[in-house]
């Protein structure tokens, strides 16, 4: 092992936590889009941030509900899009939660400046996971780049397929209140 210098580990540091960072931006976009899409599907009225129906609904939940929407309106193209979909976003939550919920300590090893321990999930009660995120840096931003294209993926099918089929124009009144890329 090479011993680091002090500036090689905080430069390593900001590196490591731009990347984490962006895992949790993006993913509270993708979050905000979910819910968008609920309101869209349910009808219901334009309402500021700080007073929306979804606001501590978990996504599963949140999910659940656009399903349920959908299969009750006999609408199996958009259903099957949506399952599609939450399915691979399911996975990317996972990658998420081990990225922003792990303990990221300092290695001493110039190759790998940072390992990702998991003592917080449900897998850890028996025994701390050690090196989940082999990739260190590059694993979380190609991590953060997959759940952009996931958000945007979402956000078209939402602008494009929804609301042809709703009969509406999503425009950038209600799209501003999710940010986007």
């Amino acid at each position: 092992m090479t011993k680091l210098d002090v500036n090689e580990v905080s430069t390593d540091a900001n590196d490591i936590a731009r990347a984490v960072g962006r895992v949790a931006l993006n993913w509270a976009h993708l979050e905000a889009m979910t819910s968008l899409t609920l309101w869209t599907l349910a009808d219901l009225p334009k309402l500021s941030l700080g007073t929306v129906p979804t606001n501590g609904v978990p996504l599963a939940t949140q999910c659940d509900q656009i399903q349920v929407l959908l299969h009750t309106t006999e609408r199996d193209a958009l259903l099957e899009w949506f399952r599609s979909w939450r399915g691979k976003a399911a996975q990317l939550q996972g990658r998420r939660n081990e990225a922003v919920h792990s303990q990221w300590f300092p290695t001493r090893d110039h190759a790998r400046p940072f390992e990702a321990w998991d003592m917080l999930s449900k897998k850890a009660r028996a025994d701390a996971r050690r090196n989940i995120i082999l990739g260190g840096v590059t694993e979380v931003d190609a991590l953060a780049d997959a759940i952009a294209v996931s958000f945007r993926d979402l956000q078209n099918w939402l602008l494009k397929d929804v609301a042809a089929a709703l009969g509406q124009v999503i425009g950038d009144e209600e799209i501003s209140t999710v940010l986007t890329f």
